[in-house]
């Protein structure tokens, strides 16, 4: 087949590639993302099939997920990763894969979440139960403000165009959400609803200047290790990898710092790890950590 570039892509090697596992993580990964960028029918398949061979990497199939959660670029694509994650979500998998099939699921916009998620109630998983309270305060949204039209919120238009899972909030609604200290409040506050301080989180990376990331960071902070959960940390470590190169000078300190914190959730520090590899070129932080006892921190190192 062919890619968008006219340029021949040969799928049979990508997936024989992707769904070995003697193959080093690095270059599985690389073609994982290859796979990504292509929105084809095979190319979403062929994520499928290796996320049903793969026989121990966790981190790749939450990967996978995430990567299927952000090819929903046509109704036959959609259907599709529909009914893989819906899947997914009804077998037993670790809490990581879980969380991301639910947020890559809730991407989607699907009719059946309610009924699917069900299950989760009460769960004594945070990382699922946050995660499942995110994807049905963001289908409430999508109901309320028809996809965010009725707030004035275009999100085609945003800076930064990734499925999410919360919308930012529009400035123009409200001064207090062109208020830097205002939204770094809100998304420290423990007491508020998760949906509320991830949409703070996203509006910051909307502001996209030196004090809305260092507003960011401070949820990776010692002081504010007990009111942001790892769910919301974790997001964090990605925002700050979006933010990327022209911020490093802020964030690196507090990526750093939270990666060589063991008493982190593994899920954060992998998405630390992960923003460093985006924003810096030093090698130490990976080469220290490669080694790490818990297999998705050292496999981040590696890719």
């Amino acid at each position: 087949m062919e890619s968008d570039d006219g340029e021949q892509v040969d799928m049979e090697q990508l997936a024989k590639t992707l769904q070995d596992p003697s193959v080093l993580i690095t270059k599985r990964f690389r073609v994982l993302f290859e796979l990504r960028g292509m929105y084809t029918v095979d190319a979403i398949k062929t994520l499928i099939e290796a996320f049903r061979q793969e026989p121990r990497s966790d981190l790749l199939k939450h990967e996978i997920c995430y990567c299927l959660g952000q090819m929903n670029s046509n109704a036959e694509n959609t259907a599709l990763i529909e009914e893989f994650f819906e899947q997914v979500i009804a077998e037993p998998h670790s809490s990581i894969v879980i969380h991301e099939a639910v947020e890559g699921y809730a991407n989607l916009d699907p009719k059946n979440i309610h009924k699917l998620l069900d299950k989760f109630k009460g769960i004594d998983d945070e990382l699922i139960g946050e995660t499942c309270e995110l994807a049905l305060e963001l289908k409430k949204w999508n109901e309320t403000t028809d996809h965010g039209k009725t707030e004035g919120l275009d999100l085609t238009k945003l800076k930064y165009t990734t499925n999410d899972p919360a919308p930012p909030f529009n400035p123009d609604n409200d001064e207090n959400y062109r208020s830097v200290a205002w939204l770094q409040a809100l998304l420290l506050d423990p007491t508020k609803p998760i949906f509320d301080r991830y949409r703070a989180m996203f509006t910051l990376r909307e502001v996209c200047t030196d004090e809305a990331c260092e507003a960011l960071c401070q949820a990776l902070t010692p002081e504010n290790f007990a009111n942001c959960t790892a769910l919301l940390k974790h997001e964090i470590g990605f925002v700050l990898g979006q933010l990327g190169h022209d911020f490093g000078r802020v964030c690196v300190p507090y990526l750093e710092a939270t990666v060589a914190n063991e008493q982190e959730a593994p899920v954060v520090r992998h998405e630390c790890v992960i923003a460093l590899g985006d924003i810096t070129d030093k090698k130490t932080v990976m080469e220290k950590y490669s080694e790490d006892p818990d297999d998705i921190v050292r496999e981040s190192c590696l890719v």
